[in-house]
C-alpha cells in the first residue's frame, strides 16, 4: 500500500499502477470539495474503501457477491 500512495505523492505513477489512480481521486476530491474539514471526512470514506478493496477484494470479480467476503 505504501508503494501505491508514494507513488501518487510523489508524481511516480510508474512505480505502481494504481498510483495514477489514486492521484486522480485525491485531485478531484480537493477540487470540488473546498472545507478541509468536509475534504478529510470524504476522503478518509474514499481511502478505507480503497484500503479494503486492496487488503481483500482484487481479486474479486465484479459479478460476485461481495457481502459475505470478510
Amino acid at each position: 500500500m505504501a508503494i501505491i500512495v508514494r507513488g501518487a505523492d510523489t508524481d511516480r505513477h510508474d512505480i505502481a499502477s494504481q498510483s495514477s489512480g489514486l492521484w486522480a481521486i485525491s485531485a478531484g476530491l480537493s477540487r470540488n470539495i473546498n472545507d478541509d474539514y468536509q475534504l478529510l471526512e470524504k476522503g478518509m470514506d474514499v481511502y478505507d474503501a480503497l484500503y479494503t478493496w486492496a487488503k481483500y477484494l482484487q481479486k474479486e470479480k465484479h459479478t460476485q457477491n461481495l457481502l459475505n467476503i470478510y
